[in-house]
């Protein structure tokens, strides 16, 4: 029995497991990802599984929280969405991707609302931070529409251009 830490009309999301490499190692080749977050080098599945290890399972055992599988209420893999504390951020992130074949019907605006209930309730984050390429407009307009207010600019420590910075406040 898989256990759903949020559902929503359309989706279930729960944490990501070793069983997700299959469908992470698609979703972490994608076009998008390498050209929006970057090339993990992840070339097989056994790399997958250590990264989910690593950035996965040991964030969830450090934090409580983390990035979150989400799933079709049918059962097909969409993406992932969830919340990661990193250092040059002053609040923890909001991030998340999708497999292209789901682009454009609503998925990221349903799960971001969700987990964003969720993290606020379960976590008690009054402040989230985003950040996304100022070349990826459908990001951009995703975190507006979840509320997101656009910051400025910020050098990530791995890059050498700026992306922008958005922040999220509690109401």
């Amino acid at each position: 029995m898989t256990n759903f830490i949020v559902t929503t009309k359309r989706t279930r999301i729960r944490k990501i497991t070793l069983a997700d490499a299959p469908f992470l190692f698609e979703l972490l080749n994608t076009r998008d990802w390498i050209n929006y977050i970057g090339d993990r080098n992840l070339n097989t599945i056994s790399d997958v599984e250590s990264y989910i290890e690593k950035i996965f399972i040991n964030v969830y055992q450090e934090c409580g929280f983390g990035y979150y599988h989400i799933s079709s209420s049918d059962g097909d893999d969409i993406g992932i969405a969830g919340f990661f504390k990193k250092p040059y951020l002053e609040n923890e992130d909001y991030g998340f991707a999708i497999l292209p074949k789901f682009y454009q019907m609503g998925f990221g605006y349903e799960v971001g609302e969700a987990l964003i209930d969720y993290g606020t309730k379960e976590f008690s984050f009054t402040k989230l931070d985003a950040v996304t390429m100022q070349s990826n407009c459908a990001s951009q307009k995703l975190l507006e529409k979840l509320g997101f207010t656009r910051i400025g600019l910020i050098t990530l420590p791995d890059k050498s251009e700026e992306d922008l910075l958005y922040r999220w406040l509690a109401r």
